[in-house]
């Protein structure tokens, strides 16, 4: 039995898509990590709001505290809760 190398390699992916991918992976990390900081910061303000603010943006006390409650990496965005378009700032919420 005679073995043939085979002329081209069989897997031909280019050296430098290792560290492409691992660019992308460290991307998508650092930004959920800053999503998970801006859901925190939001979180604060809301808190930190008095009742006549929070009626005027239409919540109550109780709202804010079923919000404010949630854990940090609990995104209602990515869940796929409905987001009144009134509240979303450029940059600050992803669209889906």
């Amino acid at each position: 039995m005679i073995l043939e190398r085979c002329p081209t390699p069989c897997i031909e992916r280019p050296t430098n898509g290792f560290w492409q991918d691992l660019g992308s992976i460290l991307k998508r990390i650092g930004n959920t990590i800053i999503r998970w900081d801006q859901l925190s910061e939001q979180r604060r303000q809301l808190a930190e709001m008095d009742d006549r603010l929070l009626s005027d943006i239409g919540l109550s006390r109780a709202d804010v505290s079923r919000m404010t409650n949630r854990r940090f990496w609990d995104d209602p965005v990515s869940r796929g809760e409905r987001v009144d378009e009134r509240y979303r700032t450029s940059g600050h919420v992803p669209r889906r």
